[in-house]
């Protein structure tokens, strides 16, 4: 029974950002055509930018490149999610990464498992195992919450890291020092050499 409710609320959740998805994919060629039939006037052009900049702001999935169920497995419960650093700051910026997410059975009354499949430099992040230190994955998980919220809860991560439970105490430490600077371009370093190539 818990797997099959898992299972009717996974696929609505699919839906649903399927269905922003391409919404979201509409308002942007209809930017696009505006932009492309206004090029004469510069004040236009102008204009249609700032409404595709404020579009993109607005995007409240915006560094979320891809969501969904693993492509080559039948498992509803096995996602994967790709995500870009762009405008996070801290070191971030250049940043991509692959998350896998396993769903429980008991969902949503259990949390999601998200762990980075990518290595990255995070004081929340085990740099060893990829696992998450965040109290919505954890203590704070209530069923109203759906794995699109968890995912732009882990991307919002990458701009507030804490430093009371990290997983990679070096990089706390330097936050902690208020070395920001120093952790910046330790993070922009990894993220330079390590990130996600993929689709």
């Amino acid at each position: 029974m818990a797997a099959r409710t898992a299972t009717r609320r996974l696929l609505r959740e699919l839906d649903t950002w399927q269905a922003e998805q391409e919404e979201l994919a509409a308002s942007r060629a209809k930017v696009q055509a505006d932009v492309d039939t206004d090029d004469s006037d510069g004040e236009k052009t102008v204009i249609n930018s700032a409404k595709r900049d404020a579009l993109e702001q607005n995007n409240p999935n915006r560094g979320i490149e891809r969501l969904g169920p693993v492509a080559d497995a039948e498992d509803l419960f096995k996602w994967e999610a790709v995500l870009n650093g762009r405008d996070v700051g801290g070191g971030y910026d250049y940043g991509r990464w692959r998350l896998e997410i396993t769903i429980p059975t008991a969902y949503p009354n259990q949390p999601p498992v998200i762990r980075f499949a990518t290595p990255i430099m995070h004081a929340n992040v085990s740099l060893a195992t990829g696992a998450v230190c965040l109290d919505l994955l954890q203590s704070a998980w209530t069923p109203a919450l759906t794995v699109v919220s968890c995912v732009r809860a882990v991307r919002m991560l990458l701009s507030t890291p804490g430093t009371d439970s990290p997983l990679n105490i070096d990089l706390a430490a330097l936050l902690r020092a208020g070395d920001s600077v120093g952790a910046a371009r330790l993070v922009q370093l990894w993220c330079e050499e390590e990130h996600y190539d993929g689709e």
